[in-house]
């Protein structure tokens, strides 16, 4: 990982550049792994529902007690690091309702690059829209870095690293 006073430029592959993330070729999985690719994917899917559409009640759902959100965004530098359940479900619907647009969280290209019977983990890209009466814009590309760990038949992330393509 890149020292955090280092400003990463935008370039192609950056996020792979500074070792911010690792592509790895997914591996043949059992069909209990495949059931919790599956529940995985819906927990990443659901943690983009919950935000856009302010049900904080769900992300704290979503979220193991110990989570964390960090990230960086291209040309500008780190974000600030949010830990715990209760300090960022706080910090992001603040943020989320600071906001005079709505914004609507796209996110594919799920690769569950680890998975075990109690931890796993994902990347995911993000298509960030915002909305007004007057327009829709494209905001921002991302990925996202998600740690999960699994408690009973659920998964909860762990931690959240988002890595912008630019700043909006």
């Amino acid at each position: 990982m890149t020292d955090s006073a280092e400003v990463l430029d935008f370039n192609y592959g950056w996020g792979s550049a500074a070792s911010l993330l690792d592509v790895t070729r997914p591996t043949v999985r059992s069909a209990d792994e495949v059931a919790d690719c599956f529940a995985i994917e819906q927990t990443v899917r659901a943690y983009g529902w919950a935000v856009d559409e302010n049900r904080f009640d769900l992300l704290a759902a979503l979220l193991a007690p110990q989570a964390e959100f960090s990230g960086y965004i291209a040309g500008v530098g780190p974000l600030e690091t949010v830990s715990g359940r209760d300090e960022l479900v706080p910090w992001l619907s603040g943020f989320m309702n600071s906001r005079d647009d709505q914004l609507r969280h796209s996110m594919g290209n799920v690769l569950i690059s680890e998975v075990g019977a109690e931890r796993a983990k994902a990347l995911v890209y993000l298509t960030l829209h915002a909305t007004t009466p007057q327009e829709t814009v494209p905001l921002a590309t991302a990925f996202y870095r998600f740690t999960f760990s699994k408690t009973g038949d659920a998964w909860f992330v762990d931690s959240v690293f988002a890595g912008f393509d630019k700043s909006f």
